[in-house]
């Protein structure tokens, strides 16, 4: 839960944006089993990290929290990609 709150901050201008996040602590997909633009799958210390997908799809990476953060800054690969998907699906709501 504490990640959450770190990784929902580290989001928030991708999330003003009409990004879409999910956190799951597991694959089977209870909570929300529907896609989100950023779907991250904790596991073992580490987060999955699926991008236009849910929890049961191939993860783009897994990655530690230090490193996920770092990936959703400006200039950032994972940044880049979730706000060129944002501009083409447009605002949300």
């Amino acid at each position: 839960m504490a990640d959450a709150a770190v990784l929902a901050d580290a989001a928030a201008g991708l999330l003003a944006q009409g990004v879409t996040l999910h956190v799951s602590g597991c694959v089977k997909a209870c909570a929300h089993p529907a896609a989100a633009d950023l779907t991250l799958v904790g596991r073992r210390g580490e987060y999955d990290v699926v991008l236009g997908g849910t929890t049961r799809d191939k993860p783009l990476a897994t990655l530690d929290l230090s490193a996920l953060l770092t990936r959703l800054q400006p200039g950032q690969e994972i940044h880049a990609r979730l706000t060129k998907a944002a501009r083409s699906t447009g605002p949300r709501g």
